[in-house]
């Protein structure tokens, strides 16, 4: 089944593509390349063979992973805690882990062409708001269309190829990296507290 088009794309002869009900999950990807734009929501995996330009039909085929390997990456759910992962986010740490992940202006909402990290944490905060973070539950999440227009940078130093630098296996990897530094965040600031000095006592009199 080929994955709906973004409202604004028409082939000749046939009708409008659009959202059949408001409930329709946001655009994951609006694929830009060579001034041609290819619309994807990710969900499920797999692309679209309607449309013909220079975006390859199959943003699977470009994720470093296979279907099987992806499916079970996207939908593996980290225990987390809203709290944590926005205090995490929204500090310097967490809005550089955001900045080197999108790259500069890879990964923004479609319209504005800005706001990337926002886009991209609010998501994220979103879907931890249930205890849990997931890739296909951040995708979900967006609140907007996105547009893809350069390489992500995943946050698995090991990782190489379209594997380091693919939008799918970025929001393949995201989650358990947001767990892992929200941990470590938290960790932090609680030995920061417990070593700090204790404060002189005055006396009564």
């Amino acid at each position: 089944m080929a994955i709906p088009q973004s409202p604004d794309f028409q082939l000749p002869g046939e009708p409008m593509f659009g959202p059949s009900n408001p409930e329709q999950l946001r655009l994951t990807a609006r694929a830009v390349s060579g001034g041609a734009v290819r619309s994807n929501t990710l969900l499920p995996l797999g692309g679209s063979e309607i449309i013909d330009n220079p975006v390859p039909g199959d943003l699977k085929g470009l994720s470093g992973w296979n279907k099987q390997e992806l499916q079970a990456q996207l939908q593996k759910e980290y225990p987390v805690d809203v709290a944590a992962v926005a205090r995490y986010l929204y500090s310097p740490e967490g809005v550089a882990f955001l900045n080197d992940g999108i790259g500069e202006g890879s990964y923004v909402p479609y319209s504005s062409q800005a706001n990337g990290v926002q886009a991209v944490r609010a998501a994220i905060i979103a879907d931890a708001a249930d205890g849990s973070l997931s890739g296909y539950g951040m995708m979900a999440k967006l609140p907007t269309d996105q547009r893809l227009q350069g390489p992500m940078q995943n946050c698995v130093a090991s990782l190489q190829g379209e594997q380091a630098t693919s939008l799918l296996s970025w929001y393949a990897s995201t989650p358990a990296c947001v767990h892992q530094r929200t941990l470590q965040a938290e960790a932090s600031t609680v030995r920061m507290e417990t070593s700090a000095p204790a404060g002189a006592v005055r006396g009564l009199w």
